[in-house]
């Protein structure tokens, strides 16, 4: 990181003679950010990874439970089989029923985002809708299934509603920031 930032350095000062106005040449900025992002990822992904392997073993140290990050989360996969696109207008319950199940398979086989977006594009023929009922589906899921899961457990005694606080937040939970229940 000393040796990116020392050629960085001299890349600036040796552009700033070629250029005066580099504070605003967006393209020799993004390069920049280019190259800082290559070196600074791996480090910040191998810290992260460190941190988790940390946590886990303090969890298993303090609770005696160990944390499988790898295993599929079999509540949001049954939430998903069972309930997943009941909010999506217009559409046949056959197609229903394929959302269902390409959510619920997409939770057990851990695949990205896009590849049930791609799924799902298939059954909608458009990019944007699947991209909307992916990112809507698998959120519900994931909540959803958490909370039976957390209710099942014995361990969770509540819940608490947290929001940014911001203007992205919608109507709907604004209001339910820091309910407790």
């Amino acid at each position: 990181v000393l040796r990116f930032l020392r050629d960085q350095e001299q890349r600036v000062m040796g552009y700033v003679g070629l250029n005066p106005n580099l504070a605003s040449d967006a393209s020799f900025w993004a390069h920049e950010q280019t190259l800082a992002l290559a070196i600074l990822m791996p480090i910040l992904i191998s810290l992260t990874l460190e941190g988790v392997d940390e946590a886990e073993a303090d969890f298993q140290r303090r609770y005696g439970l160990m944390i499988d990050f790898d295993a599929p989360n079999l509540a949001a996969a049954k939430w998903a089989r069972e309930r997943a696109g009941g909010l999506i207008k217009n559409i046949t319950t056959t197609t229903r029923d394929q959302v269902r199940e390409a959510v619920a398979e997409w939770v057990q086989e851990g695949q990205p985002l896009g590849a049930l977006r791609r799924n799902l594009q298939r059954i909608f023929d458009s990019r944007r809708r699947a991209q909307l009922i992916a990112q809507t589906e698998t959120t519900a899921a994931y909540a959803e299934g958490n909370l039976e899961a957390w209710r099942q457990s014995d361990v969770v005694k509540g819940a608490r509603w947290n929001t940014l606080q911001d203007e992205r937040v919608c109507h709907i939970c604004a209001p339910l920031d820091t309910q407790e229940g």
